[in-house]
């Protein structure tokens, strides 16, 4: 049976901190105790403190960023702890000083730390959302939409961050984005078409929500002709409008290509809810199962087993 105790924190001896558990006093009986000449205090590891407390609200699950001595030669290092997935094993991984003996002095000494904090607010989804929702109730009425992007106005005083896979931060500035659409864009109908279509996937998002009685499909746009025409161009300027439209970002660029696995294929619609995604080079897909995968894209019917399948292929 695991020990209990009184309170948590940290302790230096001989120059090195550690975190410990304190001792419930024993009131004595007698007139000379032992008490005294004992530890107040066991020691779990070395030290171990919260940074952050972090709650991504469209996952509706707290973590936390700990700071940890590696040595004790005073060298930290910092990970992610889950206090509803990881346990001693994962987190002697992530190199803390931890035992299946210590653990319960850890976990308690992080929720100590964690009730007084600040929460920080992160979101991994990109598009719209219910401010009415975000701390996970149920809203029956009519919805207070707002966009989730690299940050998101929950309210006046709570902005989230995004802490998703895909590389979104903005470059530049919107005045200067939108400088470059009017110089190179306006008057180029095919570009011009391009933008449309990737802003015609925020409507899309925006009704869904707005309107969820309605059902309102993925819009399926596929651009032919030969090569070197600037098809790619046309979806790296529609990418633009949302993310990276680089494709040497890989898994993290909202450009992606054909030519891998139908669940990747899925994993970059995962969590899109008013956006574009660009797929080239449509000549590397299976023909045989392009008819398929494009029904499915169009209905969205794989969203339900992505997030157990697709998303495991993704970079956590």
């Amino acid at each position: 049976m695991p020990k209990s105790y009184e309170s948590y924190g940290i302790e230096e001896i001989g120059g090195v901190k550690y975190y410990v558990g304190y001792k419930k006093s024993i009131p004595s009986f007698t007139k000379k105790s032992k008490a005294n000449d004992e530890p107040k205090f066991d020691i779990g590891g070395l030290a171990v403190r919260v940074k952050e407390k972090i709650y991504v609200f469209d996952k509706q699950k707290y973590y936390c960023r700990l700071e940890y001595l590696t040595s004790a030669n005073g060298e930290y290092a910092e990970c992610d702890y889950d206090p509803q997935t990881d346990t001693c094993q994962t987190l002697k991984g992530k190199g803390v000083d931890v035992t299946s003996n210590t653990f319960p002095i850890l976990e308690e000494w992080i929720q100590k730390q964690m009730r007084p904090m600040t929460t920080t607010y992160k979101h991994e989804n990109i598009g719209w959302d219910d401010r009415k929702t975000v701390n996970g109730k149920r809203n029956k009425g009519k919805p207070d939409p707002f966009y989730k992007h690299w940050t998101a106005k929950i309210s006046d005083s709570i902005t989230s961050e995004y802490s998703g896979n895909f590389e979104i931060e903005p470059k530049g500035t919107y005045a200067e984005w939108r400088k470059g659409v009017k110089q190179n864009v306006i008057g180029y109908m095919p570009l011009e078409a391009g933008l449309a279509i990737a802003l015609s996937g925020v409507t899309v998002g925006y009704l869904s929500l707005v309107y969820p009685g309605l059902t309102y499909p993925n819009i399926i746009f596929n651009i032919p002709g030969k090569s070197t025409t600037g098809k790619s161009t046309t979806c790296q300027l529609a990418i633009s409008s949302i993310g990276c439209p680089d494709p040497l970002q890989g898994e993290a660029s909202l450009m992606g290509t054909w030519n891998q696995s139908e669940n990747n294929v899925f994993a970059r619609l995962f969590g899109m809810w008013g956006g574009a995604v660009c797929y080239d080079e449509l000549k590397s897909n299976d023909c045989k199962k392009l008819g398929k995968l494009l029904y499915n894209l169009y209905g969205g019917r794989d969203k339900g087993r992505m997030n157990k399948e697709a998303t495991s292929s993704r970079k956590s």
